[in-house]
C-alpha cells in the first residue's frame, strides 16, 4: 500500500506518515512538500491513494491570484496531480471555513478522481480507517 501525501507544513508532513505507518505498518507514505514538488513530480505507478492539502504556499508556477492567495493551492494542482497520476483516488484534507470551503468542494467535484473531503483536524485513527477501505 502506497500513498502520495501533498502538504507543505513540515510538521505535518513528517508526523502524519509517521503516525499512520504505526497504525498500518506496511504502508509506504511519498511526500510532496508544496506545489512546486508536485510540477516536478512526474507520476507513480505504484501510488494507491493520494492524500492532498489545499491551503499551501503556491511556489513559483502558480500566482497568489489562481490559488486565492494560498487557499485554494491544492484545487490548482489537481489538474497536474491528474495528468500524472490518472485515476488514482484522490481525498482533500483541509481546514478551510466558508466562503473558501464551498469554492473547494464545489470545484472539487468537476474532478471524478477526487473521492472524499475530510475536514482537519481529522483524529489519525479516522484518517487511517479511512484510508483502509480503498484497500479491502
Amino acid at each position: 500500500m502506497k500513498i502520495l501525501y501533498i502538504e507543505d507544513n513540515e510538521y505535518v508532513s513528517e508526523s502524519l506518515p509517521r503516525a499512520l505507518k504505526e497504525l498500518i505498518p506496511t504502508l509506504e507514505v511519498k511526500v510532496l512538500k508544496g506545489a512546486d514538488d508536485v510540477f516536478d513530480f512526474q507520476g507513480d505507478k505504484e501510488v494507491d491513494i493520494i492524500l492532498l492539502d489545499i491551503m499551501m504556499y503556491y511556489g513559483d508556477r502558480l500566482t497568489g491570484k489562481e490559488t486565492e492567495d494560498g487557499y485554494l493551492t491544492g484545487l490548482s494542482l489537481i489538474p497536474h496531480i491528474i495528468s500524472v497520476q490518472g485515476n488514482t483516488p484522490i481525498i482533500i484534507l483541509t481546514a478551510l471555513q466558508e466562503p473558501y470551503f464551498k469554492t473547494l468542494r464545489d470545484n472539487a467535484s468537476e474532478y471524478k478522481q477526487v473521492k472524499e473531503i475530510w475536514m482537519n483536524p481529522k483524529p489519525v485513527k479516522d484518517i487511517a480507517k479511512g484510508i483502509m477501505k480503498y484497500f479491502i
